[in-house]
Protein backbone atom coordinates (compact mmCIF):
# COMPACT_ATOMS: atom_id res chain seq x y z
CA UNK A 1 0.00 0.00 0.00
CA UNK A 2 1.05 3.42 -0.36
CA UNK A 3 2.46 5.61 2.36
CA UNK A 4 0.30 8.76 0.94
CA UNK A 5 -0.04 10.28 -2.80
CA UNK A 6 2.20 9.85 -4.98
CA UNK A 7 4.09 12.97 -6.33
CA UNK A 8 4.52 13.44 -10.13
CA UNK A 9 7.50 15.78 -10.92
CA UNK A 10 5.50 16.48 -13.94
CA UNK A 11 2.86 17.77 -12.07
CA UNK A 12 4.95 20.98 -11.49
CA UNK A 13 6.25 20.82 -15.48
CA UNK A 14 4.22 24.49 -16.09
CA UNK A 15 5.82 25.62 -12.61
CA UNK A 16 9.67 24.95 -12.97
CA UNK A 17 12.34 27.60 -14.55
CA UNK A 18 14.38 27.33 -17.25
CA UNK A 19 16.72 24.49 -17.61
CA UNK A 20 20.16 25.61 -15.68
CA UNK A 21 23.25 23.37 -14.84
CA UNK A 22 23.34 21.78 -12.22
CA UNK A 23 25.93 19.07 -10.25
CA UNK A 24 24.89 15.57 -9.05
CA UNK A 25 26.00 15.37 -4.80
CA UNK A 26 25.08 11.92 -4.66
CA UNK A 27 22.45 9.83 -6.08
CA UNK A 28 21.53 6.59 -4.63
CA UNK A 29 19.94 4.04 -7.40
CA UNK A 30 18.52 1.40 -4.64
CA UNK A 31 16.84 3.86 -2.99
CA UNK A 32 15.35 6.02 -5.66
CA UNK A 33 16.86 8.89 -5.20
CA UNK A 34 19.03 11.64 -4.79
CA UNK A 35 20.61 15.39 -5.01
CA UNK A 36 21.72 17.81 -7.01
CA UNK A 37 23.37 20.94 -6.69
CA UNK A 38 22.38 24.24 -8.23
CA UNK A 39 25.24 26.68 -9.67
CA UNK A 40 25.90 28.46 -6.04
CA UNK A 41 27.44 24.94 -4.85
CA UNK A 42 25.15 25.39 -2.03
CA UNK A 43 21.20 24.50 -2.82
CA UNK A 44 20.20 21.33 -3.21
CA UNK A 45 17.63 19.65 -5.20
CA UNK A 46 15.93 16.34 -5.25
CA UNK A 47 15.88 14.22 -7.74
CA UNK A 48 14.09 11.11 -8.09
CA UNK A 49 14.54 7.55 -10.05
CA UNK A 50 11.69 7.89 -12.21
CA UNK A 51 12.86 11.75 -13.47
CA UNK A 52 16.61 10.08 -13.93
CA UNK A 53 14.75 7.24 -16.24
CA UNK A 54 12.85 9.87 -18.26
CA UNK A 55 16.24 12.00 -19.00
CA UNK A 56 17.59 8.38 -20.14
CA UNK A 57 20.06 7.88 -17.69
CA UNK A 58 20.98 4.66 -16.11
CA UNK A 59 22.21 6.42 -12.64
CA UNK A 60 23.53 9.80 -11.80
CA UNK A 61 27.36 9.70 -10.44
CA UNK A 62 28.66 12.51 -7.71
CA UNK A 63 30.30 15.24 -9.39
CA UNK A 64 28.64 14.60 -12.91
CA UNK A 65 27.09 17.51 -14.62
CA UNK A 66 23.48 18.10 -16.31
CA UNK A 67 20.99 20.55 -16.91
CA UNK A 68 17.23 20.32 -14.93
CA UNK A 69 14.35 22.65 -14.77
CA UNK A 70 13.29 23.14 -11.31
CA UNK A 71 10.34 23.72 -8.99
CA UNK A 72 10.65 25.76 -5.92
CA UNK A 73 8.09 23.91 -3.99
CA UNK A 74 6.75 23.90 -0.63
CA UNK A 75 8.91 20.87 0.13
CA UNK A 76 12.18 22.39 -1.03
CA UNK A 77 13.84 22.40 -4.58
CA UNK A 78 12.65 19.27 -7.14
CA UNK A 79 14.13 18.11 -10.41
CA UNK A 80 11.27 18.15 -12.64
CA UNK A 81 13.30 17.28 -16.21
CA UNK A 82 16.85 16.22 -16.71
CA UNK A 83 19.16 16.57 -19.50
CA UNK A 84 22.50 15.48 -20.47
CA UNK A 85 25.26 17.84 -20.82
CA UNK A 86 25.80 21.79 -19.54
CA UNK A 87 22.85 24.06 -20.39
Amino acid sequence: QSAGPRVDPLDFLDAAGDFEQVEVRWFNRAKGYGFLLRSDGVTQVFVHMETVRRAGFATLLPGQFCSARIHDGPRGALAVVLEAGAG
